[in-house]
């Protein structure tokens, strides 16, 4: 029944354990540990090894803050660099802008010039 039992909670290794020694005592053995283990005296109860401790879990944790900052520190890099890509960008297409239009200031007042002598050359010469 303790089998059983057990798998829905209603028992725990201990009792069983509890259980199995005092079937042994009346069935007249007076050192019921010469057949059974008792759970308490087990350094991991069965189930346990598994389970991480407390300290592990705490390291674990810790472990997992550390990734996630190298992971934010990593993804704030990225973006420095991608916005240091862009604003390069920025800057060279800006300076070619104004190089064009430093070109197009000159041709025009170059033109402007050539223009007016144009027109005194014809006004003084006629």
């Amino acid at each position: 029944m303790q089998k059983e039992a057990i798998q829905v909670g209603l028992t725990n290794p201990e009792k069983i354990y509890n259980a199995l020694a005092k079937l042994t005592q009346n069935a007249g053995f007076k050192n019921p540990e010469e057949f059974w283990v008792n759970p308490v005296n087990t350094p991991e109860q069965e189930g346990q090894q598994d389970r991480p401790s407390e300290a592990e879990i705490a390291v674990q944790g810790q472990l997992q803050i550390e990734r996630e900052k190298a992971q934010a520190q990593l993804q704030q890099e990225q973006l420095r660099s991608q916005n240091d890509v862009i604003i390069e960008r920025e800057k060279i297409a800006a300076q070619a802008e104004l190089e064009r239009f430093k070109a197009q200031l000159k041709a025009e007042t170059d033109l402007a010039i050539a223009q007016i002598k144009a027109q005194s050359g014809l006004t003084y010469g006629g």
